[in-house]
């Protein structure tokens, strides 16, 4: 595993416990003050002429305070940990939706197949009417889809005939968000020894026919 790898990987994991630490460090404060503050007015105050000081009537809701500030400390605590649990799937879950998103992406070669990412213009019962823009050659265009509506910015294989098309498959907003999520660790990685010789004996070989091309004319 690379250096770029494993920082993509803590800054994975640092963006799923972001929210429950944040908040857990919060309870963790008013906790602190909860319990800090009575000894801290004992402290200054001290006792009344010299006398052991009784417990205040307010001694009661400190310590229910303090339980509750506990009690939530705890349950941001677990939070914290589902999060972090949570997370640690998600290279699975995004690597199967990258796999989804290519099938679509191959069969979008087939003739009277395209893949466009849907904007809804308006929809009904009946149907879908919505932008369609080509995702291999950015092209723009209308589209009705019957008696379907698909969420903006999902990707759509359209099987078309004529002027009608149906939807063949698709893959759904957080499919894509998922697959471009997979696809950055898997570019941070540098290519193996033989990747590397591979290339090189392909550019080689390109060299060698540009060559004996330029020696032809």
């Amino acid at each position: 595993m690379t250096i770029r790898l494993l920082r993509y990987e803590t800054r994975r994991y640092a963006a799923a416990a972001r929210g429950p630490l944040l908040v857990l460090l919060v309870l963790l404060v008013l906790l602190a003050l909860s319990v800090a503050r009575p000894v801290v007015d004992g402290l200054l105050t001290g006792p009344p002429g010299g006398q052991l000081p009784v417990a205040p009537a307010g001694g009661v809701v400190t310590y229910l305070l303090g339980t509750l500030g506990s009690v939530a400390v705890l349950a941001g605590s677990a939070w914290l940990g589902a999060a972090i649990v949570r997370a640690a799937p998600q290279p699975g879950r995004d690597a199967e939706a990258a796999g989804h998103l290519q099938s679509l992406r191959d069969r979008a070669v087939i003739e009277g197949r395209d893949l466009v990412e849907i904007d809804t213009r308006w929809a009904t019962q009946a149907g879908q009417q919505a932008v369609a823009i080509n995702v291999c050659t950015g092209a723009v265009g209308d589209v009705w889809l019957p008696e379907v509506r698909l969420p903006d910015g999902a990707f759509a294989l359209l099987a078309r005939d004529g002027e009608s098309a149906a939807i063949a498959a698709w893959a759904s907003p957080e499919q894509v968000t998922a697959t471009h999520r997979h696809q950055r660790p898997v570019a941070v990685r540098k290519p193996s020894r033989g990747q590397r010789h591979s290339d090189k004996d392909g550019r080689a070989m390109v060299a060698e026919a540009e060559a004996l091309v330029r020696g032809e004319g």
